[in-house]
C-alpha cells in the first residue's frame, strides 16, 4: 500500500514532466479516441489527453484530501483536547455540541456551504474539513481523558505550567497514535466525498480537474467511451485502498495490543 501511494504521489508531484501533452490542449477534430501510443489513456470529448489530465487531477485530489484533513485535525484535536482536559461542564457542553452536529446530514451541510459561499477549491477544503472533525474530536477527547491524570501532567500542574502549554506540549504529543491513525483514514474519505461533490457539480471547477471531476465528466459517455471513466476511477480506487490499508497497518502498530506487547517486554 505504501509503495502504491508513494508512486502515485511522485507521479502527482512530477506531473508537468511526466505528461505527454499539454493538460488543456484541445483538438476538437480528434474528439474522443481510445488508448493508443500517442495517447496512453485516450482522449476526451474535447480531444484532450486523458493521461495528462489524470496526472494533474492527482494533484488536486491529493491536495483536497490532505488540506481538508489538516483542517479537520486542527479543529477536532483542539476541540477534543480542551474538552478532555478541563472535563466537567466544559466537557459536557462541548461534547453535546458534537452530538448535535453528528445528527445533521453532513453532506447536506457541505452542499449548503458550497452553494452559499460559492464553488471554489478553497471552499471545498473548508467545507469538507469543517464536517470531518467530529470523530477526530471524540478520539482526541478519549485519549486526553486517559492521559490527564498521569504523573507528568500532575507534575506540570504542580509546577504552575498553564493549561494551554500542558495540552500542547504534554497531552497532544502523547495522544498522537490514535490521532494519526484516524487522520490516515480521513484522507481517503475526504477524497471520496470530493468525488461525490463533483458528480453534483459542486466539486473542483474547470479548468482544474480532480479524479472525481474526471469520473463525473466520463459518466454520461461511459457506454460509448468507457476509458473516460475507467482510468481515473482505477487511480482513485487504488489510492483509496492504499490509504485504507496504510491506516489499518498504523492502527495495528499503534493500537492497544501493540502497546501492551511493548509494555510486557
Amino acid at each position: 500500500a505504501l509503495f502504491v501511494l508513494v508512486v502515485l504521489l511522485v507521479a502527482a508531484l512530477l506531473a508537468p514532466w511526466l505528461q505527454t501533452h499539454a493538460r488543456e490542449a484541445q483538438d476538437l477534430a480528434l474528439g474522443p479516441t481510445g488508448p493508443s501510443g500517442a495517447h496512453w489513456f485516450g482522449t476526451d470529448h474535447e480531444g484532450r489527453d486523458l493521461y495528462s489530465r489524470c496526472l494533474h487531477g492527482a494533484r488536486i485530489s491529493f491536495l483536497v484530501g490532505f488540506v481538508a484533513t489538516a483542517v479537520a485535525l486542527l479543529i477536532g484535536v483542539s476541540w477534543g483536547a480542551i474538552a478532555g482536559y478541563f472535563g466537567g461542564r466544559v466537557d459536557t457542553v462541548m461534547m453535546r455540541i458534537v452530538d448535535v452536529l453528528y445528527g445533521l446530514p453532513y453532506m447536506f451541510f457541505v452542499i449548503v456551504l458550497m452553494v452559499w459561499f460559492g464553488r471554489s477549491l478553497v471552499n471545498v477544503f473548508i467545507g469538507l474539513g469543517a464536517v470531518s472533525w467530529l470523530t477526530m474530536a471524540r478520539i482526541t477527547r478519549g485519549a486526553v481523558l486517559s492521559l490527564r491524570d498521569r504523573e507528568y501532567v500532575l507534575a506540570a500542574r504542580a509546577a504552575g505550567v498553564r493549561a494551554p502549554k500542558i495540552i500542547l506540549c504534554h497531552l497532544v504529543p502523547n495522544a498522537l497514535g490514535p490521532i494519526l491513525v484516524y487522520a490516515t483514514l480521513t484522507v481517503p474519505r475526504v477524497m471520496l466525498e470530493e468525488a461525490f461533490l463533483s458528480f453534483l457539480g459542486l466539486g473542483v471547477q474547470p479548468p482544474d480537474a480532480s479524479w472525481g471531476s474526471l469520473i463525473a465528466e466520463g459518466a454520461s459517455l461511459y457506454r460509448e467511451y468507457p476509458w473516460l471513466r475507467v482510468f481515473p476511477a482505477v487511480l482513485l480506487s487504488l489510492t483509496l485502498l492504499a490509504l485504507n490499508f496504510l491506516g489499518d497497518a498504523l492502527r495495528d502498530a499503534l493500537g492497544p495490543r501493540a502497546a501492551a506487547r511493548g509494555g510486557g517486554s
